[in-house]
């Protein structure tokens, strides 16, 4: 997994699980734009992270211990669709 930050000066936090396939770089203007620090997930086996895609399970256990290393305890808003979407239940199903 990897991961793409935009805006990290302002104070509320996005995360944004995208959908399948989507080009890592299909959303980088808008979230620019938005007043929110983006942290945009680029799933295992999608763009260039040369891992293979194992499971909804592991993408969201990645992303929550990517958030805890950063720092990160609170989301202001979060934004899946279509793959990004079942990782955000995941995450919302485990209470975390």
């Amino acid at each position: 997994m990897r991961v793409l930050e935009y805006g990290k000066e302002n104070k509320k936090t996005l995360l944004f699980l995208p959908c399948t396939a989507e080009p890592e770089w299909a959303f980088a203007d808008s979230a620019t734009l938005l007043d929110y620090h983006v942290i945009q997930i680029v799933y295992d086996g999608h763009g260039e992270t040369g891992e293979d895609f194992v499971s909804v399970e592991k993408t969201a256990d990645d992303v929550i211990e990517w958030l805890k290393q950063h720092g990160i305890e609170r989301l202001d808003a979060a934004y899946g669709c279509s793959l990004g979407g079942a990782c955000l239940i995941r995450l919302l199903a485990i209470g975390r």
